[in-house]
């Protein structure tokens, strides 16, 4: 199998745009809800529930040569059934500071297109981005992770588009850094 790229981060961090960025990269972009039943974590407010695959969402994706996938607020035994199918994903983790992402969910839109609520106030989407921040550590300080994951921060990708994405296309590809 070739390429397989997962996108983790949590809502307003970066993670559709960056999901986007790999497309020339893989096959096929999937998106996370074909492979996840994330109703619970449309509820989302002080509780967090576990975050469930389709019933053979993974298993689906072998027919692929390569893809991408977005999955945000990705617990770290999801990441465990994912390397166990895919044992030569890489992961994409997308940051962003995390006062400018609790503004974007906690703020309403002003734009064209209709606004998605997310429901919550400023101190819920505080906890959820505190919480979601410290969950994905794992994929920076595991052995099994660390080599697999890249860290791409949402303030780069927005200061220099070009040189970010060289970055990152050449760690997917595993070409040596310029």
């Amino acid at each position: 199998m070739g390429l397989t790229v997962w996108v983790v981060g949590h809502w307003r961090c970066g993670t559709n745009w960056v999901t986007t960025l790999c497309k020339p990269l893989v096959e096929r972009v999937i998106a996370d809800s074909d492979v996840t039943d994330n109703s619970g974590i449309q509820r989302f407010r002080t509780d967090y529930p576990e975050l469930k695959f389709v019933p053979g969402g993974l298993e689906q994706f072998k027919r692929y040569s390569s893809f991408a996938c977005k999955i945000n607020c990705l617990r770290r035994a999801q990441a465990e059934e994912i390397l166990e199918l895919f044992p030569e994903s890489k992961f994409l983790r997308v940051t962003r500071n995390d006062a400018d992402t609790i503004t974007s969910i906690a703020t309403p839109k002003r734009s064209s297109r209709p606004a998605r609520n997310f429901g919550m106030s400023v101190d819920e989407a505080r906890t959820f981005v505190e919480t979601w921040t410290v969950e994905h550590y794992y994929l920076h300080s595991e052995e099994r992770f660390k080599d697999r994951t890249h860290v791409v921060a949402y303030e780069r990708l927005v200061a220099d588009l070009e040189a970010e994405y060289g970055r990152l296309r050449d760690w997917l590809l595993g070409e040596p850094a310029q």
